[in-house]
């Protein structure tokens, strides 16, 4: 602070001058140069100071009508996504019920395609039941084939209605080959002692 009074004392500053001598000192020197023109009538800064937070109070309303209608805006968007959130979700519970339709006509129960319906729906909603046909497609093609060999298997288990098996026995039922492995039998209902 001694510094910048001895600045605008200089050369009659001295050390360990009172507050008094200070004021005394300063009375004496021009602290604004005012020939130069370069100082500002106090009615103009004023005005102009007035100017300048007018128009502060201006920026600040804009401000808040920008942000009023980014809010408005922002609520419009909110509302659209919410609004394809839900036509999203509708699209993917119709999804489900072709799905889930389509599985249920391969005679599967609910038990049975729970898990494998919503799989497929969380894959895939736009495609969840064009996957299902082709699954449904396999599955009866498995299923089929297993009806078929197990018809297959029961027949020649069971053997013909005349009596013959197809399983390789030259044509002798199982009756018949009953009564060749133990031929005794037959004659003690027979003969009935």
């Amino acid at each position: 602070m001694d510094e910048n009074i001895q600045k605008l004392l200089g050369a009659d500053f001295k050390e360990g001058m009172t507050p008094d001598e200070i004021l005394s000192a300063l009375g004496t020197k021009k602290l604004a140069d005012l020939s130069s023109g370069q100082y500002v009538d106090k009615g103009k800064l004023l005005e102009k100071d007035n100017a300048f937070k007018t128009l502060q109070d201006q920026l600040k309303v804009l401000e808040e009508e920008k942000n009023a209608r980014l809010t408005e805006d922002e609520k419009k968007v909110k509302e659209e996504e919410q609004r394809l959130k839900e036509m999203a979700d509708l699209k993917k519970e119709v999804s489900k019920v072709k799905t889930e339709k389509v599985l249920v006509g391969i005679g599967l129960e609910e038990t049975d395609y729970t898990d494998l319906l919503n799989a497929i729906v969380e894959a895939n909603p736009q495609k969840a039941s064009e996957i299902a046909e082709s699954l449904s497609k396999v599955i009866k093609i498995v299923k089929d084939k297993t009806e078929k060999d197990l018809n297959k298997k029961l027949l020649a288990e069971m053997g013909n209605p005349d009596g013959s098996t197809k399983s390789g026995t030259n044509g002798k039922s199982d009756f018949q080959k009953f009564q060749e492995s133990n031929p005794l039998s037959i004659l003690k209902d027979e003969v009935k002692l």
